[in-house]
């Protein structure tokens, strides 16, 4: 029998929550339209597709945003954390923030 992947569960779990919620905010009907099939596709996909999809992608590293979501690299965000923090700093001393580096 093959090891538990709890990391992957895990991601795999988010990934079938993002897909889920789309389902959700766009509807199963206007998304089989969207795809040119059946509802009913649509539906069956939601418990034998969806999930074997998900635990792909998370064992391909991958995630799923909304298409709006902008990403960025995470050293990047840390120096944009520096920048803004340095500012903070110079504008107002007193009120230092103690933000979390991770």
């Amino acid at each position: 029998m093959a090891e538990v992947d709890t990391d992957l569960d895990r991601m795999a779990t988010k990934i079938e929550g993002a897909i889920f919620k789309g389902l959700h905010r766009h509807g199963q009907v206007t998304v089989a339209k969207r795809l040119g099939v059946a509802e009913s596709t649509v539906s069956t996909a939601k418990t034998e597709s969806i999930p074997k999809v998900a635990r792909m992608l998370a064992a391909c590293g991958l995630k799923v945003v909304p298409i709006e979501a902008e990403c960025y690299a995470p050293d990047y965000m840390q120096a944009l954390r520096t920048f803004a923090r340095m500012a903070m700093d110079v504008d107002a001393p007193s009120q230092r923030l103690d933000w979390d580096d991770k």
